[in-house]
């Protein structure tokens, strides 16, 4: 697998991750 495919994957899941809990603080949660 070439590294900038890996690359872009994990770019991809944090992004989605970050993306979640900014919802989540729009929401009105508190961390």
């Amino acid at each position: 697998m070439p590294i900038f495919v890996a690359l872009y994957f994990v770019v991809h899941f944090f992004c989605s991750i970050f993306r979640t809990l900014i919802s989540l603080a729009n929401n009105g949660f508190t961390f």
